[in-house]
């Protein structure tokens, strides 16, 4: 049993280094893009200089609980508790930057994605909810009703009378008539008689344009038009449909470029562009909502969120809000096992940082306190900093 003990020392001995190496880089990383979320202006040289900073005060919490972990692993030790004290301290800097890298490597497509249904559902209520919002019933009746006599209209004039004669004839004269009901002093336009010849199509299209332009510009010009600001109403319907469809189609092929192992691997930037095309389309959601709500009329529109919170996918890997963010998402598994895996990694640091100070022990290695902070001390130390053999090493029967 022992020699299996000593066996798995050396082991955590061996790789110590490596794994230290990887397990900061990890942990840096995240610090990297963590600051970046909470400061987005900042430099990257200044970024790179506050997770350099983080490594080493990790690199420092994992030397001494691993030397904390050892005294407490001594036979006849009182003092079992103090690496369990600085094991929490080194997971606080660690779990939050490793949390972050892995929130932001593994969750963030599914944050992204998950934003991107949200708001390709928002852009479309509102679309939706704006044409009803804006609809003016008796406009929309009265409407409906010169289209229908207009078509009639246009199709009168078109049809021969008198063999190939086109033009405004009596039947014409009279659907005029009906569209005065409507708009009133619409009349007929001089010089549209059925005296026109109809294999003169150009002729006769130009007639039925007229009478077109002047049905549509008459319409216009009701007072209940401008009094319901029809025309505003129209526009802004026209530009929210064509900018729901462009948001819908950009958000689609981004849900789509987030699928697959690819996004994964060397995927952050793709992620800070995937962040950029939300922030674009929430800030263009809200300036619609708020010019619908102005032409409705009304304070808040029902049934529609004043804002898209894309909050979620821009702070998903920030430090500052990593408990935050680990909270709201503990119904999800997957939180659960970047945590496990944090604290898993937290120990192994702290475990094979021991087995370090074990093995130095057992081979006869001297430690001795450097006066400005970590250098190789002696057998009593309670420094644990990078080993390095004296010239002359006093063996040791512990």
């Amino acid at each position: 049993m022992a020699e299996k003990i000593q066996d798995r020392d050396r082991l955590a001995y061996i790789l110590f280094f490596p794994y230290m190496t990887l397990f900061l880089l990890y942990v840096g990383f995240g610090y990297y893009y963590g600051v970046s979320a909470v400061l987005p202006n900042i430099m990257p040289s200044t970024r790179l200089l506050i997770a350099l900073g983080v490594i080493v005060i990790v690199y420092f919490f994992a030397r001494h609980t691993g030397h904390s972990l050892y005294e407490a692993r001594q036979p006849g030790s009182r003092d079992r508790v103090t690496w369990l004290a600085l094991f929490l301290i080194l997971f606080v800097f660690s779990g939050c930057g490793f949390l972050a890298s892995s929130m932001l490597i593994f969750e963030g497509p599914n944050v992204i994605r998950e934003q991107t249904e949200s708001m390709i559902g928002a852009w479309t209520d509102m679309n939706l909810i704006g044409k009803k919002a804006l609809a003016v019933p008796e406009v929309e009746a009265l409407e409906r009703r010169v289209d229908e006599k207009q078509t009639r209209l246009l199709s009168e004039i078109a049809t021969p009378f008198r063999k190939n004669f086109c033009g405004v004839g009596p039947k014409a004269r009279d659907i005029i008539t009906e569209i005065a009901q409507d708009i009133p002093g619409f009349a007929e336009i001089s010089g549209t008689g059925q005296d026109h010849d109809c294999r003169k199509k150009e002729e006769i299209n130009s007639i039925a344009q007229a009478y077109k332009d002047n049905i549509e510009k008459s319409l216009a010009a009701l007072p209940i038009m401008a009094k319901s600001r029809i025309p505003e109403r129209k526009r802004f319907l026209d530009e929210l449909d064509i900018r729901t469809t462009a948001e819908i189609a950009k958000l689609s092929d981004l849900k789509t470029s987030l699928g697959g192992v690819a996004v994964y691997i060397g995927g952050i930037a793709q992620y800070q562009q995937a962040v950029r095309v939300l922030e674009e389309a929430a800030s263009a959601y809200t300036v619609f909502y708020k010019n619908l709500c102005d032409l409705s009329g009304e304070p808040r529109m029902p049934g529609l969120p004043a804002t898209v919170d894309i909050t979620p996918s821009e702070r998903i890997a920030s430090i500052p809000d990593m408990p935050n963010n680990v909270v709201h998402r503990l119904d999800h598994p997957t939180t659960w096992i970047y945590l496990f895996f944090a604290l898993t990694f937290d120990f192994l640091a702290a475990y094979a940082a021991s087995a370090v100070v074990l093995i130095h022990r057992r081979s006869g290695y001297l430690y001795e306190q450097h006066a400005a902070g970590w250098h190789v001390g002696g057998p009593g130390s309670d420094v644990l900093s990078l080993w390095r053999p004296r010239e002359n090493p006093i063996s040791s029967n512990r």
